[in-house]
């Protein structure tokens, strides 16, 4: 045996029986990896509150568009939380639904809000339909409105364009 294979095998023994841990050293690491675990599950830093509104061109209500809420970064960092969408109908109200969890609302706080012309295919035909008429003036095209969600939420949330 040579001088480095038995400094390799005094190392070894260093460890009393059960490890670094000692004789309860497993059920200790165990539970010292699920507590560490239970307190590094993701937690929503978020509130979402019902949103709900009417949208209308110079009146009369904008049916077939889609609203998108895009909450703002501000002092909670860059997760503020998802998005939400709701689609207008005949009437030109809508009501939001957050994105990735599909609940009810949007996001407490400052908004950037997206309108966009929604196309009607039917996704079952095989005919390839022309774009959609465009039903926003040029002005709103791509143009991010703001809107602040309060805490309590809203049926409020109304967007009164104009043609001019």
């Amino acid at each position: 045996m040579t001088s480095s294979s038995s400094t390799r095998r005094e190392r070894r023994r260093r460890w009393p029986a059960g490890g670094p841990w000692g004789r309860a050293g497993g059920s200790a690491a165990v539970a010292l990896v699920c507590l560490l675990a239970a307190g590094c599950g993701k937690k929503t830093s978020y509130k979402l509150a019902p949103v709900s509104g009417v949208v209308t061109l110079d009146g009369k209500p904008v049916p077939g568009l889609c609203v998108s809420f895009q909450p703002v970064a501000g002092k909670a960092g860059p997760d503020v939380g998802p998005s939400s969408i709701g689609f207008t109908g005949p009437d030109g109200r809508y009501t939001l639904q957050a994105i990735q969890t599909r609940q009810p609302g949007a996001v407490v706080g400052k908004h950037n809000v997206l309108l966009s012309t929604v196309s009607q295919e039917d996704p079952d035909s095989d005919l390839t339909q022309p774009p959609p008429k465009e039903l926003l003036p040029p002005q709103y095209r791509g143009k991010a409105l703001a809107f602040e969600v309060p805490a309590a939420g809203t049926d409020k949330a109304d967007f009164p364009l104009t043609s001019r």
